[in-house]
């Protein structure tokens, strides 16, 4: 499943994070499961493929429209991380020791820099800013 990180604007696809361009202007995004119009959110490039994220204005839900060149591929759900899911996600990737680290050094308290090297070397393999990351645990 493909997740949305809201607070960074990037999806997370297969473990690695994903910059995107968030659609500024109201656009159709297609048609809903529930009937309702979907309305483009944002627009993510990865490797050949554009990804198209639509957003319904009736139920909520995320799809995800994947393009090759101009062509579709196929739809996927999108699960959405807001701020608290986000740094969930985080306890979870990162051992208890590299994440403990990770909030102490946004906090500007002690922590262990080993720990703290192997949580930034994590987060960057996965295409993760560490300052936006420290941003986000304080």
């Amino acid at each position: 499943m493909i997740k949305l990180v809201e607070p960074l604007k990037k999806l997370i696809i297969d473990g690695v994070g994903v910059s995107g361009e968030e659609v500024e202007e109201q656009l159709f995004g297609g048609f809903c499961e529930c009937g309702g119009v979907m309305y483009q959110r944002f627009w993510f490039t990865r490797d050949s493929e554009k990804i198209l994220v639509s957003e319904c204005e009736k139920c909520w839900k995320h799809k995800a429209m994947i393009f090759n060149s101009h062509s579709f591929v196929s739809h996927q759900s999108v699960e959405v991380l807001g701020k608290y899911d986000f740094v969930e996600l985080l306890k979870e990737t990162l051992g208890e020791k590299e994440f403990e680290s990770l909030v102490r050094k946004a906090k500007n308290e002690e922590f262990d820099p080993v720990s703290y090297t192997r949580a930034k070397k994590m987060l960057t393999s996965m295409n993760l800013d560490i300052d936006e990351i420290l941003d986000q645990v304080r």
